[in-house]
């Protein structure tokens, strides 16, 4: 759908209870309700958009990863507007974006550990700018509500030239968690944003013809611990574990790669160093489930189907495509970039489809711990709640 007909959408079902999709008057347009404002990307917008987050506004842009909602690090007013638009808890850090490793410093506090800075630097000048969050000591001129009180920051340099241009013209880091409502599917589109938040008094940058969010998950995030000489990765992403292991080189090969494992009893009141920790997030707004299958084949399996739609991976759940209700496969050919750069935009079509209760989605088999396709199944595995459906087969 267009960003105009999801606007038309918004305005109408805040005001009716019926499906977001049942538009039926474009003069639903001239609601009374606050609207975010929409702009184009080109250099006099990217310009007005850079001056508006130097000045403590809101404003939502592009990423190879996702929408982000940016505000600048520096302007406390601003950051606490993050967490009020997006009813987002205080112990969930901001991570904070910038153009290069030399502005990321300012940010950070290396201390006592030259080896951490010099790693820092080696990870940044592989990866960056690109998909790569790298978490250390947060300098004192950090708010705490980007570090959650933790005393720790997450940093990244993003690729897509969009936000690159806007933390040029804004001249200041921007903090940019995902431009959504908190816990709900993460927004890879201008339209996606217009959805959550369209009553809130931000502005919107949606490009006309350009790509956007092609990666289509969150960055990997890392944490540097020099007590145990490892580097953690806290969140998977498109930086694999086996690409991070590679950089680290003969240099560093007393540091080990490990991967933090999902954790179904983690704390929502306690602090994070990270986001994407909690066992419920990405989430739709109809229940969705993993899809697990055992001897005998998904055909025998008796529940009702009629009201469940099931997003498929590499043909596992072929058989139930004539049995279900609606039907997608993310990736025919099995290939894990192509499922992980549609995972979100497929649950948002998903939890817009009439008549659906559940939602069945197939994992990746096999995935090696820290690799793309781990990366994919962690946002399912969180998008379900780590609730599972077992199928025969």
């Amino acid at each position: 759908a267009s960003l105009k007909l999801k606007l038309a959408a918004f305005a109408y079902f805040s005001t009716v209870p019926v499906h977001p999709f049942s538009v039926q008057s474009s003069a639903l347009l001239s609601s009374k309700i606050k609207m975010a404002k929409v702009i184009d990307s080109s250099d006099e917008s990217l310009k007005i958009a850079g001056n508006e987050i130097k000045g403590g506004k809101l404003v939502a842009f592009p990423t190879e990863t996702v929408y982000g909602l940016g505000a600048n690090v520096f302007h406390e007013r601003a950051l606490a507007q993050i967490f009020k638009v997006k009813n987002r808890p205080m112990n969930d850090p901001l991570i904070a974006h910038v153009i290069n490793s030399t502005s990321a410093m300012d940010l950070l506090d290396f201390g006592h550990s030259p080896e951490v800075e010099k790693l820092f630097l080696l990870l940044t000048g592989e990866f960056w700018p690109g998909p790569l969050t790298v978490v250390s000591r947060a300098s004192s001129s950090v708010s705490d509500l980007v570090t959650a009180s933790t005393g720790f920051i997450g940093v990244r340099s993003p690729s897509h030239y969009i936000a690159r241009k806007l933390l040029i013209e804004a001249g200041v880091p921007i903090c940019a968690p995902s431009a959504n409502r908190f816990g709900h599917v993460s927004p890879t589109s201008a339209a996606h944003v217009m959805t959550d938040l369209g009553s809130s008094d931000i502005t919107i940058i949606e490009p006309e013809n350009e790509k956007t969010c092609e990666i289509g998950i969150e960055s990997t995030v890392v944490k540097l611990d020099s007590a145990s000489r490892t580097v953690v990765i806290l969140r998977k992403g498109a930086i694999t574990a086996q690409k991070i292991e590679k950089a680290l080189g003969s240099e560093f090969a007393q540091w080990k790669v490990i991967v933090k494992k999902n954790e179904e009893d983690i704390e929502r009141l306690s602090p994070q160093i990270a986001p994407g920790q909690l066992l419920k997030h990405y989430s739709p707004d109809i229940e969705a489930f993993l899809v697990s299958f055992d001897q005998n084949g998904a055909k025998d399996f008796p529940t009702e189907l009629t009201t469940c739609l099931v997003l498929d991976f590499a043909g596992q759940c072929s058989e139930l495509k004539e049995r279900c209700r609606f039907y997608r496969d993310l990736s025919v050919k099995g290939n894990e970039e192509e499922a992980a750069h549609s995972i979100f935009e497929s649950l948002r079509w998903a939890e817009s489809q009439i008549g659906i209760e559940k939602i069945l989605i197939a994992s990746i088999p096999n995935a090696k711990d820290g690799s793309m396709a781990a990366a994919y199944n962690d946002r399912i595995y969180r998008a379900a709640s780590g609730k599972k459906i077992s199928f025969p087969g």
